[in-house]
């Protein structure tokens, strides 16, 4: 939709994308109305086809935020693939060219059973990954933490809390059915399957991470603000994960 939009049909070129077995290649004719630095940081939206703008939110689709770009960014680096690429080429027709890789930072590609690739390169020790493993092949169906730790043989609640269900949590690898409860006695962990619901699962289960900078602003508020109400380690998270926007 975004290329729809903002596409120069008086080019005589259209949208042309391409699928490759490592990446996906989107080439718009025409420029980047805003510049290429303020389309990256989100916050204001400038579409070039304004009526068939108009026509897509009548119908539900998209929002006047300009925040469709950074949202790519964001997604792609909550699943761990390699960060998108944006180019602009100037001739006949100008383009506006968006790579985004289908290949990790680790090495799986899209897919691939991410929950196995991925596990090896998150914690070490070869006990904690074979019980990560088993929590995550368990929690195929909404399984409940007790039900976890028995499956495990672990009397420990907290060791399983703490030192395994935080580390599928905190990377997005287990969601939780009730994600707005954290404490609700009806709480059930799943794994996730779908690059999409790992970055989702990444956002419920870090509510720091929910408003990006390009949020923030169209807010009016500032990140320095906005991180007063969490924690030291919160902050930090929060400044590596959006390092780029920040």
């Amino acid at each position: 939709m975004n290329c729809l939009v903002n596409t120069d049909f008086y080019q005589g070129w259209s949208v042309v994308i391409e699928k490759y077995p490592d990446k996906i290649v989107m080439a718009n004719p025409g420029t980047i109305i805003t510049g290429k630095k303020q389309m990256l940081k989100g916050g204001i939206s400038q579409p070039r086809n304004k009526g068939l703008f108009k026509m897509f939110n009548l119908i539900g689709l998209g929002e006047h935020a300009g925040s469709g770009v950074p949202d790519i960014f964001h997604a792609w680096k909550a699943v761990g693939l390699e960060n998108p690429i944006v180019e602009e080429k100037f001739g006949n027709p100008d383009r506006t060219i968006l790579t985004l890789p289908l290949v990790s930072s680790v090495g799986y590609a899209i897919g691939t059973n991410t929950t196995t690739d991925i596990t090896t390169n998150t914690t070490t020790g070869g006990d904690v990954e074979d019980k990560l493993q088993v929590i995550i092949s368990f929690c195929d169906q909404p399984r409940s933490r007790a039900e976890i730790q028995e499956r495990l043989g672990i009397k420990s609640d907290r060791y399983v809390r703490e030192k395994l269900l935080s580390v599928l949590l905190e990377d997005g690898r287990l969601a939780r059915t009730i994600p707005d409860k954290l404490k609700s006695v009806k709480q059930k962990y799943i794994a996730t399957r779908t690059e999409l619901e790992r970055a989702q699962a990444i956002m419920d289960n870090n509510p720091v991470l929910q408003l990006s900078p390009g949020d923030l602003f169209r807010k009016g508020q500032t990140v320095e603000e906005y991180l007063k109400a969490f924690g030291e380690d919160e902050r930090k998270k929060y400044l590596e994960y959006y390092e780029d926007e920040v």
